[in-house]
């Protein structure tokens, strides 16, 4: 059964999103509401893999989901060559898996700070 999350309302696209992010044990996961002006995408999700081979387990479940559930492709992806900090642009939709140092680092949550966020629990 899919959970439904706040800032999702009826994007069914992105409570599967994040339902898979859970089940592939994604941490830290926030959704951030760019809307339908934002000149990225209408939803940015943020999460950590604790190792390289865990955020590319994340990025590898993802996209194995996009394609067999919502038969979807990604419009871009980068980062697969080093496992730090995975892209994943569904155009609607961004994943950006990281290290956790790498977030800290970056703090693209703070680049969002006037849009809606929502912190999903880790399960």
């Amino acid at each position: 059964m899919t959970k439904k999350f706040r800032l999702a309302g009826n994007n069914q696209q992105l409570d599967a999103a994040i339902n898979a992010l859970q089940d592939a044990k994604a941490e830290n996961i926030t959704i951030i509401y760019g809307g339908e002006d934002s000149p990225v995408a209408d939803w940015i999700i943020v999460c950590e893999g604790n190792s390289f081979v865990h955020v590319r387990a994340i990025a590898d479940q993802l996209r194995d989901f996009f394609k067999h559930e919502l038969n979807e492709l990604p419009f871009h992806e980068e980062g697969q060559q080093h496992n730090r900090w995975i892209l994943l642009d569904y155009t609607d939709i961004v994943l950006n898996i990281m290290l956790p140092e790498l977030r800290m680092h970056y703090q693209l949550e703070d680049l969002w700070k006037e849009c809606d966020q929502e912190k999903i629990p880790t399960l």
